[in-house]
């Protein structure tokens, strides 16, 4: 369960890293708060 966890981190953060918007609609819940982030960072 444990190794789980971090294997989906990995995944999760490679993701975000290798393209933002299609992990947007890989992992639209995530990519919300995600989104609000790289919002309150563009302003």
């Amino acid at each position: 369960m444990f190794e789980r966890l971090i294997e989906r981190k990995i995944a999760v953060g490679f993701l975000l890293g290798l393209n933002f918007k299609n992990s947007c609609l890989v992992l639209p819940r995530l990519c919300k708060g995600e989104v609000e982030k790289e919002a309150a960072k563009g302003r």
